[in-house]
């Protein structure tokens, strides 16, 4: 999804985020897109601004 576009991906995967995906859900969504560490990146901005 980050790859795609003009970066409009973030927002989308914030939407998701923001829409109950688990901190689970990122890491393997991460994972399977070898983007492990933008996965743990967004989880803790989640983390902070409590989404």
């Amino acid at each position: 999804m980050l790859d795609r576009g003009k970066g409009d991906g973030i927002h989308e995967a914030i939407q998701l985020v923001k829409r109950g995906m688990t901190e689970e859900q990122i890491r393997s969504a991460g994972e399977l897109a070898d983007r492990s560490s933008e996965a743990e990146t967004l989880i803790t901005v989640a983390r902070e601004r409590d989404w």
